[in-house]
């Protein structure tokens, strides 16, 4: 909610006083004038009301370090949207176990479980063709080399963390290990670069530490909380690096389609919506008949096919020791959730193994999933495309109604043969119908 600052408070709590006083003459008041200047007072007071608040919400983004997060909490505390996750978590938990008391064990396993069997309940049949994934016209006939990892490596990796106090399972926040980072820099540079020549991407760090997150509807059904996943901030300063030398090789050789917008250096959300509307008033200009449509993939972290990933990370370019290390970095993953209790005390559930799906929260979770969906931009031939991670738009145009109805049939024809052999789900509230 919002709050007047210090010094504006007072002139508004007058100002407001007086209006209230007002407002009650006003109805025992038969004088036209009065009425007048009631309004105008009224009108007045809400405008300077308006712009006091303006004033606040610049002043809070502007001193925030991040400043789209802070323009997202004012409006999520306008709209009402503020949460108490301990309120939620309760619910969850009366429906699940019938307690009136504190969070128990059983509702952090059974959060646990949950999360670890999404990619089987969502898409319980798999992959049906995974011929058709290698079907790719972009093979990349050089292959990555990974350099020895120097103290500037890793300089330069440790100023992208961010100075917070969240922490993975070791309780180690980002905001400690930069401080550390002089002291610890020639253990870390031996570590990495034996982790890089062994293959092997240490077991320790493979563990995610799961809080639960409500998003929207029925505060009793645990697919209505999205896992956050904190992971050691050493295994983020393990991904950073690796993530910025399969970066500097995929732009090299530009492997990522021009139509991805998702985790591009350069690139962002108005840039993917000033792409689509351009093309939607050539179309205009043009007089086509148009029809745009707007997919999202359901659970798509979770539901990463690594057999499939391995197949196209070889195909472009990703192979040898830079392979088996990113083999090794999904291979038998760990999480737990951890919840707070009415108390505040937590409670943590068993840990569970992971064989599937990309880690969300991590830093090269993202990277490995834009490589997953990369081929798909190529495989559709139909229609103008703009992507952001999980999220298409298509825009189709054609010279009459007819051609457009059949190139319609055929992007989805396309796009549903790509997702069934690739084991990703179109999500249900956004079916193929949701088009303009």
């Amino acid at each position: 909610m919002w709050t007047p600052r210090k010094n504006d408070r007072a002139g508004i709590k007058i100002s407001g006083e007086n209006l209230k006083r007002l407002d009650k003459q006003r109805i025992t008041s038969s004088d036209p004038e009065f009425h007048v200047f009631f309004r105008t007072y009224k009108k007045i007071y809400k405008k300077i009301l308006t712009l006091a608040k303006k004033k606040q919400h610049n002043d809070f983004i502007q001193s925030a370090a991040n400043k789209t997060k802070a323009a997202w909490q004012i409006v999520n505390s306008d709209l009402g949207r503020q949460k108490n996750s301990k309120t939620e978590i309760s619910c969850l938990v009366n429906s699940q176990t019938g307690e009136n008391s504190n969070i128990s064990q059983e509702i952090a396993n059974i959060l646990n479980c949950y999360y670890r069997d999404i990619s089987k309940n969502t898409n319980p049949a798999g992959p049906k063709d995974s011929n058709f994934t290698i079907k790719q016209p972009n093979f990349i006939n050089n292959s990555i080399y990974l350099s020895e990892v120097t103290e500037a490596d890793i300089l330069e990796a440790a100023k992208k963390l961010k100075t917070k106090n969240c922490s993975g399972f070791d309780e180690i926040s980002d905001k400690v290990f930069r401080a550390s980072i002089p002291k610890i820099l020639g253990p870390l540079v031996t570590i990495l670069n034996e982790s890089f020549t062994e293959q092997v991407f240490p077991d320790i760090l493979k563990r995610a530490k799961i809080r639960p997150l409500y998003k929207k509807g029925n505060k009793t059904i645990p697919g209505n909380y999205r896992p956050v996943a904190n992971i050691s901030v050493f295994a983020k300063l393990f991904e950073l690096i690796m993530s910025k030398k399969i970066k500097d090789f995929l732009v090299k050789f530009r492997v990522i389609n021009t139509s991805q917008f998702g985790y591009q250096n350069k690139k962002s959300t108005v840039d993917a919506l000033i792409n689509f509307i351009s093309q939607i008033h050539e179309g205009m200009a043009d007089r086509k008949y148009m029809k745009g449509f707007c997919f999202d993939l359901t659970k798509a972290f979770d539901l990463v096919n690594h057999s499939i990933l391995f197949r196209k990370l070889e195909q472009y370019g990703i192979r040898g020791p830079a392979l088996q290390w990113i083999i090794s970095y999904l291979k038998d993953r760990e999480q737990y959730v951890e919840i707070d209790t009415s108390g505040y005390a937590k409670v943590i559930s068993r840990v569970e193994k992971i064989n599937v799906g990309v880690p969300q929260g991590s830093v090269l979770g993202p990277l490995l999933f834009i490589i997953y969906v990369n081929d798909l931009l190529e495989i559709l031939h139909t229609g103008h495309k703009v992507m952001f991670v999980d999220d298409l738009s298509i825009l189709i145009s054609c010279d009459s109604e007819e051609k457009l109805e059949n190139s319609k049939g055929q992007m989805l024809s396309e796009l549903r043969e790509w997702l069934s052999a690739n084991n990703l789900v179109e999500q249900e509230k956004k079916e193929t119908r949701n088009h303009f």
